[in-house]
């Protein structure tokens, strides 16, 4: 085996899985794997080297992002990636009874050549899985404490079961009459459970319109930002709507009824409506929490598939302005207005983040936009940061563009 510095040695459950075991590749031993920890992390693991004269085997962990994980998975990027990224692994070595025997805390380029993944290392292609049964759990700031605004949760409930109808009504030909229930799931945790029911026949089965229901979902949330110059016209596709395309076509084939002559009229309608969902779900980041993860969700555990944070939001709101302008929705000031605005988001560097906007007179919050500061003045210590690190309200000079009564947009010329 390959020699690490002992004071490298921790102890800690941190890198070990305990929940959510799952191979992505196996041969006579499981090569490659992945899971949660304790803290609801998300670990890749590999078997890297075993020592036959000790009877040992040493395993590679690294923890990974949500996003970072789907990407994976969805062969965006390797596990080689994955590891430079993260630049911090662990190491653990087992004992043939698999009992721990020492775990070290290390520097990937700490570890010879040989003995990290290809640069090619991409997943193996794995089985698809499909659920009628969907799980939202919440992560950053009051989440992490197992709390959260109740207004931000009404919100997120209704916007995502909103969302899961859009994908029934594309198929509303076909009658299947859905339902869409709130699960509880176990205490102390900011999860929201959804199980979807609909009226079966002879020609419909639950892993049929699961996998449907999911290819919508997944298009939406992973491919839907990127393809926003179609969405307003019938003739133009990209690789990925055509994809969601023949799952519609799909699910019309297994039953009596015929594919619409209008089928690509009906799906762009219903993506264009469910953007509105995700982008009333996503602007309830903030206070509450940082990012949702989205799980499909069965008997053997929870598989990742999609997410809404930060960077979801702002390109949401981006199609959801390219929209608005293409069918002439979208106004802005014409001269430079006063705002009152807590920042609850905000990248120094760019200058971009975003705010709430409160109401003149009732003083409640009318709009959740993007910013950008003008400028090239330094923002630390301005009002600004205070905003952004005591959630202070702050009076504000800018231009806003709506999309009907809602800000989508604020531009704020830098006050000192």
């Amino acid at each position: 085996m390959f020699l690490i510095n002992k004071n490298k040695r921790i102890e800690s459950i941190i890198p070990l899985i305990e929940k959510q075991y799952q191979v992505l590749h196996y041969d006579d031993l499981d090569i490659l794997f992945s899971g949660m920890n304790k803290y609801d992390n998300r670990i890749i693991g590999s078997l890297t080297e075993i020592d036959k004269e000790n009877k040992l085997l040493r395993y590679l962990h690294v923890i990974c992002e949500h996003k970072d994980y789907i990407d994976f998975i969805k062969n965006n990027i390797t596990y080689r990636n994955l590891i430079e990224k993260n630049k911090v692994v662990f190491i653990v070595d087992e004992d043939f009874d698999r009992i721990i025997k020492d775990i070290y805390e290390i520097n990937y380029l700490e570890i010879p050549e040989e003995y990290l993944p290809l640069e090619n290392s991409f997943c193996p292609e794995q089985e698809q899985k499909y659920s009628l049964s969907y799980v939202l759990r919440f992560k950053g700031n009051l989440a992490d404490q197992q709390k959260a605004k109740v207004e931000d949760l009404t919100t997120v409930q209704l916007g995502f079961k909103n969302f899961i109808k859009k994908g029934f009504a594309i198929i509303n030909d076909i009658k299947l009459n859905s339902t869409v229930y709130q699960e509880v799931l176990e205490p102390k945790s900011i999860r929201l459970g959804y199980n979807i029911n609909f009226d079966k026949n002879l020609f419909t089965n639950e892993h049929d319109v699961a996998r449907y229901i999911t290819s919508f979902l997944e298009y939406t949330l992973l491919y839907l930002p990127d393809d926003n110059n179609i969405l307003l016209d019938i003739d133009k596709t990209s690789k990925n709507y055509e994809i969601l395309k023949e799952e519609v076509k799909r699910i019309y084939q297994l039953t009596t009824v015929n594919i619409p002559n209008n089928i690509d009229e009906k799906i762009k309608n219903e993506l264009v409506e469910s953007i509105s969902d995700v982008e009333n779900i996503s602007n309830q980041l903030g206070d509450s929490f940082n990012e949702i993860e989205i799980y499909r969700s069965d008997k053997k555990g929870d598989e990742p598939f999609g997410y809404i944070n930060f960077e979801y939001k702002n390109k949401i709101n981006k199609t959801a302005e390219s929209i608005a302008i293409k069918k002439g929705l979208l106004t802005e000031d014409q001269v430079i207005q006063e705002y009152e605005i807590i920042i609850y988001h905000l990248n120094k560097l760019t200058r971009t983040g975003n705010a709430e906007i409160f109401s003149d007179k009732e003083k409640t919050i009318i709009s959740k936009p993007r910013i950008w500061i003008l400028g090239d003045d330094d923002l630390t210590a301005t009002k600004y940061t205070e905003s952004l690190h005591f959630k202070k309200r702050i009076k504000v000079s800018g231009k806003a563009k709506r999309i009907k009564d809602n800000i989508s947009y604020l531009t704020i010329e830098f006050e000192k």
